[in-house]
């Protein structure tokens, strides 16, 4: 209808397209045109005017052909719609249409208002007649995804369709807003994670392009006597020392003072030359013990200044030729 036409008819500027059977079938065509009609006042005398000048060239070409020998003018509204109908929305199979509403469940990830929305239009064929919202309830509670969902409305005494839809849409809402509620708190934590490294990462680049500090050479590390770092800095924190055996330091920075024994030499007069020691006899005696070595006796001698006994390796390999030399802790450099 163009737009001439459609002011001397008196009809409001409101833009009303032809039918497309891609977008919509015929029975939602005719509802929408039938508030036009409303909407614009038209009169039942000019319905079949209107509709054939809305309807699209495809679409009166159709009618032309079902309604042979008879012209489109010379037909009612009420022949016009029905003709198309048939044609274009034959009625359904009612079991074919049971088939599909009993068959039709909640898809995973679809809202409970489009599944009942879905519901609604798939028992239009049925025929249940009185017992429609009775198959809606039934339906809507066995075709649920959630089981939380449909255990509740089980336990629903006097269930009706509208009530099972007013609490399974109040459930869903209550768990959507729980799950939005938590993905935040997870975003806040990664956030906050993220932050933390970034903040690890600049402080590690940092201290890497912080220069080298030069250490005050009178200040020096008491556990191993180093001046390039301090005592906190130190390696050698759980090394043994050798003098007191306690752990923390060497030997050669050692606080504690081995114990010497201090004994009074008798006055002699005996000439003795500047460059050669002499002690008494009895200081000369060895003192000899006898050890067992991995079940060998052996005979050691006793250095009363040592902190250790030593033995030779090539001795200790004849004694022990299965037991493997390792490393220890005990000597310090």
């Amino acid at each position: 209808m163009t737009k001439e036409l459609a002011m001397k008819m008196g009809f409001l500027n409101i833009n009303f397209e032809s039918y497309d059977a891609s977008v919509e079938d015929w029975s939602s065509y005719v509802e929408s045109l039938e508030s036009y009609f409303v909407v614009n006042g038209i009169e039942d005398k000019m319905k079949v005017p209107t509709i054939l000048s809305l309807m699209g060239a495809t679409t009166y070409k159709l009618l032309k052909n079902l309604a042979t020998p008879n012209i489109p003018s010379e037909l009612t509204y009420q022949d016009i719609v029905k003709l198309l109908s048939e044609h274009l929305n034959p009625k359904p199979l009612e079991m074919t249409e049971r088939f599909r509403f009993y068959k039709r469940k909640q898809f995973e990830g679809e809202s409970i208002a489009n599944y009942c929305a879905e519901l609604q239009n798939l028992s239009i064929h049925c025929n249940f007649g009185n017992n429609l919202c009775t198959m809606l309830r039934d339906k809507l509670v066995m075709g649920l995804k959630n089981e939380n969902i449909q255990k509740k409305l089980l336990a629903e005494d006097k269930l009706t369709y509208e009530k099972a839809k007013s609490i399974a849409f109040a459930m869903e809402s209550a768990q959507r807003d729980v799950c939005e509620i938590q993905n935040q708190m997870v975003s806040i934590k990664r956030l906050h994670s993220s932050q933390d490294k970034t903040i690890k990462k600049d402080f590690s680049k940092f201290k890497k392009s912080e220069p080298t500090k030069k250490f005050d050479k009178s200040r020096k590390c008491y556990r191993c006597d180093s001046t390039q770092h301090l005592a906190h800095e130190c390696k050698h924190k759980n090394t043994q020392c050798r003098n007191c055996l306690k752990n923390g330091h060497f030997a050669k920075v050692c606080r504690s003072k081995r114990n010497e024994t201090v004994k009074q030499i008798e006055s002699c007069s005996e000439t003795v030359p500047v460059n050669s020691v002499k002690s008494p006899r009895h200081a000369r005696d060895k003192i000899l013990l006898e050890i067992f070595v991995e079940g060998n006796k052996c005979l050691f001698e006793l250095d009363t200044g040592a902190a250790i006994s030593c033995m030779n390796v090539n001795e200790f390999k004849k004694l022990c030729p299965d037991v493997a030399i390792k490393p220890t802790s005990i000597i310090q450099p």
